[in-house]
This record gives C-alpha cells, sequence and structure tokens, in this order.
C-alpha cells in the first residue's frame, strides 16, 4: 500500500481504525497549523474534517516524517504541555508507525492457536504486526468539558437540583421509560447546566430544571378578574401570558443554540440533545398543559412546540449531511459476515493453544484457559443472535436477561415454560420483549420471537453453544448478575458485571475487524441485512416480516436501513428490460 500524500494516509487510515477521532486531533488540530492549516473550532464539524484531509493530500508523505518535530513546535508555540501533548504525540507516532507498515509490512514472529484453525491470525493484520484491540480505543474526549461532575452534585449547593433529577428519573419510569434513556436524558441536562455555570457564570446554588428549558404559564388565574368585564378580562390577560411564554419560548431557543455553538453539535447531537429537552419540558409542565383538550401532547405549551420545530430542523440538516465514513467503508456483505459468525463458531470450539517459532518451526501445546474460551464462546453467542434472527438492536442483546427476555419452553400465541412441557425436548429458545424493554415497544407492543436451533455445516447446534455456555463457562467470568452476557474484562472494576452497548459495540467491531479489516456496528449490522434483502430479491412477506423482527417501519426500513447503490436499485428494471426483446414477436408481412 503506497500513499502520495499525508491526506491519503490519514484518510485511509480513520477508514480501518476506530480511533479516528484522535489521530485527526493529532494531526489537524497540533501539527499541520506548523504546515500552514487553520483549524477553525474546538470540535471540527464533518464539513472542516474534509477540508482539513484536503488540505493534506497537498502535503507529501515524506514530510510525515519530521511531523512529531512540527508538532513538537506547535505545542512550544501555544505553550501547550502535559497529558494534552503527550497523548498527541503518542497518536501520531502511532500514524506515523502505521504508515511505515502499512507501506513496508514485516512478518513477525506468530502466535498462532490451534494449527486446525490456522485462520486465527490469518486476518488482514498478520502484516501489520501487534492486533489491533482495546488499547488502540482510547475514550474520546473533545474540546472544554463542561458537565456536572458527580462529585459536585454531591455538594451542598447543588442539592435541590439533585432533588429535581431524582423527581424527573421517578417521573420517566413512571412514563416506561428505560434506564439507558432516562440516564442520556439526566447527561444531556448536567452538560447543558455545565455551561451555564462554566461559561456563563451562573452560580451553582442557582442552578436547575427551569434554567434548560424554562417554565411558561399559559392562563392567568381566573380569581384575579371580577365584575361584569371579568371573562373579557380573562381573555385579554390569557393572550398576554401566551405572547410573553411565546417570546419567552424563542430566548430559551436562543441560549440552546448559544449552547450547540459552543459545543459544535452536529445535526445529530442536536437533535439527541433536544429530544432530552423536550422530556425536561413535559416534566415541568405536566401540571399546566390543559389534558382535557391537548391530552399528553402538550401542544398548548410554546417551548415544546418551538424545541420541536427546532429538532425536526435538525433532522433535515442530518438528512443533508453525507457520512464522514461512506457506508460502503465501514460495511461488509451480508455473506461475508456470516462467515466472520462461522470463524468464530470455530474459535469457540478450540480448547487447545499452540505457539510456533516460525525461525525453528518447533511447536509447543498447552491447554487454553477457561476464561478466553469463555470469552470467544460469548463473542459468537453475540455475532449468532444478531444472525440468526433478524440483526436486534444493541440493548436486546445487553439486557438480555434469563426468564425475563430469554425463555425457555414454546411460544404457539401463549408461552408455556420448559417445566410445563409434556415434553421437555422440545422447549426452545424465545425472545420476550415488553414495551419497557425495546425503544419502539410503545408502538408495537409485548413482542416474542423464537431463537431457531441453527444446525452448523459440521452438524453442531446453537442450543449446544448455548448450553455450554450457561452449564460451563459463564460462571467461569464470575458474574455477579442474572443478565446472559457478561463481561470477559481481566480489569477487576468491570469483572463480572453485565455488558453495556458500548461492550457490545467493541466485541463486533473488534471480531470484523480481525477477520474482514472492516470493523462494523450493530447498526450497521441492521443495514447490511436490509441491504441484503433488497439487493436479493427478497418478497414483500419477508420484507414485511424481517420489519415486523427489526421493530421497525417500513418506511423506515426503506429510507434509513437500506443502503443499496443506484446501480443495485436499477438492476431488476434493466435486466426486465433486457430479457423482454427475447419475447418480441410478430410477422414478418405485417
Amino acid at each position: 500500500m503506497n500513499f502520495n500524500t499525508v491526506g491519503d494516509a490519514l484518510e485511509q487510515y480513520i477508514r480501518d481504525r476506530p480511533d479516528a477521532a484522535q489521530i485527526r486531533t493529532a494531526i489537524l488540530r497540533y501539527t499541520a497549523p506548523i504546515w500552514g492549516y487553520t483549524p477553525l473550532g474546538k470540535r471540527m464539524t464533518h464539513a472542516e474534517i474534509a477540508d482539513g484531509i484536503a488540505f493534506l493530500k497537498t502535503i507529501p508523505i515524506a514530510q510525515l516524517e519530521t511531523a512529531l518535530e512540527a508538532q513538537k513546535t506547535w505545542f512550544a508555540q501555544m505553550g501547550i504541555s502535559g497529558s494534552i501533548s503527550r497523548t498527541n504525540r503518542s497518536y501520531l507516532k502511532r500514524l506515523i508507525e502505521w504508515t511505515k507498515t502499512a507501506v513496508q509490512p514485516k512478518r513477525k514472529r506468530q502466535r498462532i492457536k490451534n494449527p486446525i484453525a490456522p485462520y486465527r491470525f490469518r486476518t488482514v493484520l498478520a502484516t501489520y504486526g501487534v492486533l489491533y484491540g482495546k488499547h488502540d480505543r482510547p475514550k474520546r474526549r473533545v474540546g472544554q468539558v463542561v458537565k456536572l461532575s458527580a462529585q459536585e452534585l454531591a455538594e451542598d449547593s447543588l442539592q435541590p437540583l439533585k432533588t429535581e433529577l431524582a423527581a424527573l428519573a421517578t417521573w420517566m419510569k413512571r412514563q416506561g421509560f428505560a434506564p439507558k434513556t432516562i440516564e442520556r436524558t439526566i447527561d444531556s441536562i448536567l452538560e447543558l447546566l455545565g455551561w451555564y455555570h462554566r461559561i456563563q457564570a451562573i452560580p451553582a446554588q442557582k442552578l436547575n430544571l427551569a434554567l434548560c428549558t424554562g417554565v411558561h404559564s399559559i392562563r392567568p388565574q381566573m380569581s384575579r378578574f371580577s365584575g361584569e368585564e371579568a371573562h373579557q378580562q380573562y381573555v385579554t390577560a390569557q393572550l398576554q401570558v401566551k405572547e410573553q411564554a411565546k417570546q419567552q419560548a424563542a430566548e430559551t431557543i436562543r441560549r440552546i443554540q448559544d449552547f450547540f455553538a459552543f459545543r459544535q453539535a452536529s445535526p445529530s447531537r442536536r437533535a439527541s440533545h433536544i429530544t432530552n429537552l423536550i422530556r425536561v419540558a413535559k416534566f415541568l409542565h405536566r401540571n399546566i398543559t390543559d389534558r382535557t383538550s391537548y391530552g399528553d401532547t402538550y401542544n398548548d405549551i410554546p417551548i415544546i412546540t418551538r424545541l420541536r420545530v427546532y429538532q425536526n430542523q435538525a433532522y433535515a440538516d442530518r438528512a443533508q449531511t453525507a457520512e464522514l465514513i461512506p457506508f460502503g467503508a465501514k460495511s461488509i456483505p451480508w455473506e461475508r459476515f456470516l462467515e466472520v459468525v462461522e470463524k468464530a463458531r470455530l474459535e469457540a470450539e478450540m480448547t487447545v493453544t499452540c505457539q510456533v517459532d516460525s525461525r525453528t518451526g518447533s511447536v509447543s501445546y498447552s491447554p487454553r484457559p477457561a476464561h478466553a474460551i469463555a470469552h470467544s464462546l460469548q463473542t459468537f453467542l453475540i455475532l449468532a443472535f444478531l444472525s440468526i434472527r433478524p440483526p436486534d438492536r444493541s440493548r436486546t442483546l445487553y439486557e438480555l436477561e434469563m426468564g425475563k427476555t430469554l425463555l425457555r419452553g414454546k411460544y404457539d400465541g401463549v408461552f408455556t415454560p420448559v417445566e410445563k412441557l409434556a415434553d421437555p425436548a422440545e422447549a426452545e429458545w424465545i425472545l420476550r420483549l415488553k414495551p419497557e424493554d425495546y425503544k419502539t415497544g410503545k408502538i408495537y407492543g409485548e413482542f416474542y420471537s423464537v431463537i431457531k436451533n441453527v444446525e452448523f455445516r459440521d452438524g453442531q447446534k446453537l442450543y449446544d453453544y448455548i448450553d455450554r455456555w450457561l452449564n460451563q463457562y459463564r460462571a467461569t467470568l464470575t458474574p455477579n448478575h442474572n443478565r446472559f452476557f457478561t463481561s470477559a474484562s481481566n480489569n477487576q472494576q468491570f469483572r463480572g458485571k453485565p455488558l453495556t452497548s458500548h461492550s457490545i459495540r467493541s466485541a463486533i467491531q473488534h471480531i470484523t475487524y480481525r477477520f474482514t479489516g472492516v470493523g462494523v456496528t450493530t447498526k450497521d449490522i441492521r443495514r447490511m441485512y436490509v441491504t441484503h434483502l433488497k439487493e436479493s430479491g427478497a418478497s414483500e412477506a419477508i420484507l414485511e416480516a424481517a420489519r415486523w423482527e427489526m421493530h421497525h417501519s417500513r418506511e423506515m426500513q426503506a429510507k434509513v436501513y437500506n443502503k443499496q447503490s443506484g446501480y443495485s436499485k436499477s438492476a431488476p428494471a434493466l435486466a426486465l428490460n433486457q430479457s423482454l426483446f427475447k419475447k418480441v414477436t410478430f410477422h414478418l408481412n405485417q
């Protein structure tokens, strides 16, 4: 692989690796200024990143050899030292070393697993040296941190705010929101209030939920008016109150826009923040809205209607914003994904480790540790659950729990547990999601789906692996919970805890990257599957079944998850038109 410019190398690197944000920061913000580039803000937009890469495409690749000196010079000029300089110097070194190994690959001594499965290290990374791992994915830290911390919330001055947040969480729970949604909503509040505190200099004791969206009265008290003109006075006062609420709402939106400008928030980030703020506004106006006339729409509350308009604009902006990395560069064909699943299954079967010395050819064997087998088995089951059924959202995986969302028994419109079956051998694994267990549960209601006992090419069946996991290997990871999946981390802080959205995503990205060179996410897998159905000419019945299993509408399936190219979409019509010429018949004398 050869690169002509620094931009070429960076563009290829960020397609292959998940630490793209840190690498871009290290070179665009802390190195390229010496070469003449000027970063615009603390957090670059997609368009600004694209401009930065375009600038780097004017810098010859040879100049990367002096990049560390250029970065050192920039640090000195700007007075930057400490962790910022050390961290960004480390990332720049990583890009430089990757470029060298990509251009001149070196084959190192290989520690390979069981020779029966030599694919274990025959990955796209074999010639690049060290396997891509968790240390290549540090936590992203961008710009100034303004979010209120847990330590600050523990202070007496913020006790009233803490009480309000607890009341909000209780209300959201009663409304049926999932714990993760409640957590994200509170995170948005703490970030916005942190901005008010640190940037707008509002004292800690004055921070409250009303700062986020305001509390706007929309009806005056009727008891204030009396006499013959009481009704007319009330109507006039009501118009004045509503107009004042609209003005206050406009001012609140302006402050929120200032916050987004400070954070340089992308359209997706803006939409997410606004969604959380709408929930806060509903909580604050729950006793103000006129439910008799408006039900639960809150359409009589000006700040909520204004937030919805602003949210729609954010969605429209997101639709017009091209993905920084095109879908084709961060996805793989569905058939290739199934190959990854099969390789993960074979890896879970490996019980012996061997090491081959490439210089002497000597081989040494040792039993594979139980926790390593457990890790491989869990990874395979994660992939299996995403491929044996139409792929679900990651939440379904990390919240999967025996006896709650994962049941053993029979379902034919009514669920019968295994204990009540005449023949327990007929029991199946059933996925059962209540409305509060998945994103669109309020729309689709309680959901049941059978996890089929798929047979693989060597005769092994999925239920054999599930039983092996539950009865033998899961316990080796010392779980302290009842969820199906558990952390396999060597870090005692995380060992034994349930998997999270991040750890599910990390596991999938890691293994797909090892075997294909492309780290895909759960969302990518859902889009890959729908695209595969469309390109393979799936019937309307299959598309409808997939939509139901994936808990979204046909419109969402067509507009969001289907990533067919224009050429692929037009291929059936082109083929039909071509075939019609063979069917043309007529008499020459006509």
